[in-house]
């Protein structure tokens, strides 16, 4: 349960004086109007993009993107925060996860630019920059709710979803008045804090960056990973800017705007990584949704790929490995060019597929 806060003003005589709990009456529209024009009382950096905007049962009060890229759904309640409130923000969230990312662009267009809101013409455009990536990687979302007081039962679930993952926080409110002044108070009960499903924050990626060049130069290969890297990374940004290319500790991973190759098949992003091998080695692996957009080119290179298991991404209906090469530096000077072009390819194709399937 929460803790009651006391607030005092300490006059220049050290005089304090203890400020009143305003106990009015809590107009949820009203403050629904402060935080629209004052997004920062939520959370630093926030910028909002929808507000009472419809879902599939009822609409939800805000909806935000964070400083990190990343979708918030925010439900206020004028009343003390119930177990059902729990239920209603999930029941928000599913509905707007099951949009791919042209619905989920549509729909915040759509609902931008009424109530306060400002409006978004183009959100794929809008989204890279101000965040410099891909819409898809607005999820996983995250749930806040936002009330005056919260009972036990709904911090207790919230708790117990944290711990899972889930990532659904409280926050409340102490409101004052002196004079005609009114001071809020916020609380933002994190819980138990998970990593568990949680996409990785700019610090991180920074982080990881700089242990990856710090591995680089160990396996002395910092100047061929360099090179790797940076041909990589420059035929995804030139043919498609809103390419993610994620580091981590051992190498990158190339991704792509979320498509599906069948009706009923799976989501494929990944295409393809580089990563920190051994001594003098440096590994380039292809993904099967990448083979399977590429077959023709793939079956025809004169590059001697292994084929393996996919260790994380999903297979297709027709391609149930990942193809990857294994190389020294001297090897890449004379692979790069083809190395190159496949990658080229495959951005290519698959940004076809993705236009052909959202037309349809």
């Amino acid at each position: 349960m929460r803790r009651d806060i006391r607030l005092w003003t300490i006059e220049s005589t050290d005089t304090a004086t203890e400020l009143a709990p305003d106990r009015g009456e809590n107009k949820e529209k009203y403050f629904e109007d402060l935080l629209t024009r004052n997004p920062g009382i939520l959370m630093p950096g926030l910028t909002l993009v929808a507000r009472q905007a419809p879902v599939e049962r009822g609409a939800l009060d805000l909806l935000g993107i964070d400083d990190d890229g990343r979708m918030v759904v925010f439900e206020l309640k004028k009343e003390k925060l119930a177990r059902d409130s729990v239920a209603q923000v999930i029941d928000y969230c599913s509905y707007l996860d099951s949009l791919n990312e042209d619905d989920m662009a549509k729909y915040i267009v759509d609902n931008s630019g009424r109530d306060g809101i400002d409006k978004i013409e183009d959100f794929q455009a809008w989204y890279e920059e101000r965040h410099g990536q891909s819409e898809g990687d607005l999820r996983p979302t995250r749930m806040m709710l936002i009330a005056f007081d919260a009972d036990a039962s709904a911090q207790r679930m919230v708790e117990f979803l944290n711990e899972r993952g889930v990532e659904i926080s409280i926050q409340t409110y102490n409101r004052y008045s002196r004079g005609g002044e009114t001071l809020l108070v916020g609380h933002h009960d994190r819980a138990v804090e998970s990593r568990i499903g949680r996409r990785k924050t700019k610090q991180d990626l920074e982080e990881d960056v700089r242990a990856l060049n710090e591995r680089a130069k160990d396996l002395k290969i910092e100047n061929f990973w360099k090179s790797v890297a940076t041909s990589l990374q420059n035929t995804a940004n030139s043919l498609h800017p809103r390419n993610n290319q994620r580091p981590w500790k051992s190498g990158i991973t190339f991704y792509q705007r979320a498509i599906k190759l069948s009706d009923e098949g799976a989501s494929y992003r990944g295409s393809h990584s580089a990563l920190l091998e051994d001594v003098g080695k440096i590994r380039i692996t292809f993904f099967p949704a990448a083979i399977h957009l590429c077959r023709k080119l793939f079956d025809e290179s004169t590059i001697a790929f292994n084929k393996e298991e996919p260790r994380n991404v999903p297979k297709t209906d027709d391609i149930f490995e990942q193809w990857y090469c294994v190389l020294q530096e001297e090897d890449w000077d004379s692979r790069r060019a083809e190395l190159v072009k496949l990658a080229e390819r495959v951005h290519a194709a698959w940004e076809r597929h993705r236009k052909k399937g959202a037309a349809l």
